[in-house]
């Protein structure tokens, strides 16, 4: 579903400073400051049902929106993206199956926590593209690793 209180596209209020805590914690610095060595940002990671095609053609278009968050907007950090496959988006656009999608993302994410293990991660998604089922398979796997689920209409 979408959620239509907002404009479609439309930035959520107060997304970018849940972001910026998020990845700098609450404990962090009042103020963003490169130069600080405590101040760390760019633990944010995207999961994405887009697959990696030809060029980094797909993740263009997302580094793209992320630029202008930052530009525009104040986004603190330029997020890692961890982009879809192929095979998962062709099995959703032909079928409409998400499961493809949902294990795709968890695999990657998999991945991510296997070169991090330190880290506990909160996932933040939606009811579509296979989030829901994502952050199960997740708890499912290695609840240990995950802090948080917040999911948004």
């Amino acid at each position: 579903g979408m959620d239509r209180s907002f404009p479609r596209k439309a930035l959520y209020p107060g997304v970018l400073a849940f972001y910026r805590e998020l990845d700098l914690g609450a404990e962090g610095p009042e103020e963003w400051n490169a130069e600080d060595p405590d101040c760390v940002p760019g633990n944010l990671v995207f999961l994405s049902a887009r697959p990696h095609v030809y060029k980094d053609v797909s993740e263009g278009v997302s580094f793209k929106k992320f630029e202008r968050l930052q530009r525009e907007c104040g986004m603190h950090t330029q997020p890692t993206l961890l982009a879809g496959s192929l095979n998962s988006g062709t099995a959703y656009v032909v079928n409409s199956d998400t499961e493809a999608l949902a294990t795709q993302k968890f695999k990657n994410w998999q991945e991510y926590y296997s070169l991090y293990p330190e880290f506990r991660h909160v996932f933040v998604g939606d009811n579509g593209q296979g989030d829901v089922r994502s952050a199960e398979l997740m708890l499912e796997n290695c609840p240990e690793a995950v802090e948080r689920v917040y999911m948004h209409r």
